[in-house]
Parts: C-alpha cells; structure tokens; sequence
C-alpha cells in the first residue's frame, strides 16, 4: 500500500502508515483496515484522516461489509501539538490491548460499531465529536486535559452517508453540538482537567465549555488529576 500525500491512499483494500510527516492535509483510506506501523508526524495545522472500511476517500463512501478497523502493530504515535486528526471506521478504533495512540490538539471519530479505544500524550486534548454507534463504547485516557471546543460539529448527512438522531428529537441531525455519544463512556485523564467552566465573559453568555457528553443507555466514568467539569446532554 502507499499514499500520496494531500489526497488518499491507493492501496484499495489494506493500508499502512507510518514512519512518516506531513505538511499538508492527508486522507488514507482502505476498504478493510488501516494499521498503523510506525510513528506519524503532523505539522501545525495540518488535518490527517483515516477513513477505514470505505471504497474511497470520500467520508461518505462506506464499504458494505462493515469489518474495517483502525489499529497499529506496535507502540507508535500519531503527534502534532497543533494538529488536527479525524479517524472513521465500520468496526472500532484501536483495542484494549493496542489503542490508538495520539499527542494531537484536536480530536474527531466516528465507529459505525465496536469499541474506540485512544490514549492521548501530554498535549491538552480538543474534542470536536466522538461518536461510537450501535451500543460502542469509547475508552479514552490522556495525560493532559481533555476539553470541549464548546461549537457545533459541521455534520451532514452528505457528508458521511449516514442518517443520525443523536438527540433523539425525531429528526435527522444536520449538525452536530460538540461532544461524546457512545453507550458506554470512560475517560480518565492523569495530569489535567475534563472540561472546563471557561473564563468570565464565556461564563456570562453562558457559553461554558463543559464536556459534553451523551450516554446511550450505558454509564459514564470519569477520573482526573485535577477538576471535572462535564454536562450529559438528552
């Protein structure tokens, strides 16, 4: 397999990266699994996005089989202090034994079923949404804090080839608020908060950028060296 950096990977059913930098936008892509081999490097502001279980690197194009996953071989990083990663994927992220290891600024995932499983670096985590579907649970433990970009994820049905009612209002979301869905959610986070209550003005317009989170049916656990701060939302 191989990839070409900007747009997407060529190999049509199993992908690999590692043992790589980018500097520019990237998109993998495999119909079965996306390993990853070696550590990954991202520069600052660059966007990188393993689409497992899809026929091409459009979000939307999903494989009908459902088995692709997200994984790696061994005790590799994806890093970039002020980077952007988005993993998508038909049946988990990571695992137990091996998750997804990370040290990124900013954070999206979306598993149609099976479990996410991602350990984050030292770097302060954004989430912009993780979503695991169809009774997943998301595992996810970091070394600094875990926040809330406190905006609406720009999700549309185009854009990914899934119709979702994450609230539950009857109607097909359009966009999605900032958060985590999954059955059930498990964060621990050893030198840092989860959440935040924001600063003076934030907490005036009364836009508190609290973890946000939505249990389908399961439990929330949350550790943390330092404060807690999350809001279940529905």
């Amino acid at each position: 397999p191989g990839y070409q950096i900007g747009t997407a990977i060529l190999d049509p059913t199993d992908a690999t990266i590692g043992n790589s930098s980018f500097n520019t936008d990237t998109t993998v892509w495999a119909i079965n699994n996306i390993t990853i081999v070696g550590d990954v490097t991202l520069a600052d502001g660059v966007t990188l996005i393993l689409l497992a279980d899809h026929n091409s690197e459009n979000p939307a194009d999903w494989d009908d089989d459902g088995i692709g996953q997200i994984l790696r071989s061994g005790n590799y990083t994806i890093s970039g202090s002020a980077a952007n990663l988005i993993l998508i994927a038909g049946n988990g992220i990571g695992t137990s034994s091996y998750p997804i290891k990370t040290n990124i600024a900013n954070l999206a995932t979306l598993v149609l079923n099976g479990n996410t499983y991602i350990e984050q670096g030292s770097t302060n985590l954004t989430v912009h949404v993780i979503i695991a579907l169809f009774g997943g649970d998301l595992y996810l433990t970091a070394a600094g804090s875990i926040l809330d970009d406190s905006t609406d994820y720009e999700y549309t049905n185009v854009d990914y080839g899934l119709l979702l009612d994450l609230d539950g209002d009857g109607a097909y979301d359009d966009v999605i608020p900032t958060g985590i869905y999954a059955n059930n959610i498990n964060l621990t986070v050893l030198n840092g908060d989860i959440g935040s209550v924001g600063s003076i003005s934030q907490r005036e317009t009364m836009v508190i950028p609290m973890l946000d989170v939505v249990l389908d049916g399961g439990y929330l656990t949350a550790t943390a060296g330092g404060n807690i701060y999350i809001n279940e939302g529905y």
